[in-house]
């Protein structure tokens, strides 16, 4: 990977894309950018099998499902007070 690609990958911390609002994060958001909240879960994809910890956690607000088709342009989190997902910086 060219070194300005990687310098940028470095310094991205949010960036959201008007009018789609598509926020891309370096890691976790603390609170969603469009409401405030600090429910942020992980959005899991796949056929889950659960165990009691999972289960918990999407009680919780933890975790999240986000079907069965996976691909490295899913969103990687999703506010559980107003559905926004974010999206990791990873893949940029």
């Amino acid at each position: 990977m060219p070194q300005v690609l990687i310098e940028l990958r470095e310094l991205i911390e949010e960036i959201c894309i008007e009018p789609l609002m598509k926020c891309i994060f370096k890691r976790k958001p603390g609170k969603c950018p469009l409401c405030n909240s600090r429910r942020i879960a992980r959005i899991l994809y796949g056929m889950p099998i659960f165990n009691e910890e999972q289960e918990r956690q999407l009680a919780a607000g933890k975790i999240v499902l986000g079907g069965c088709e996976m691909n490295h342009w899913n969103p990687k989190w999703q506010c559980v007070d107003c559905n926004a997902v974010f999206f990791s910086g990873e893949k940029i």
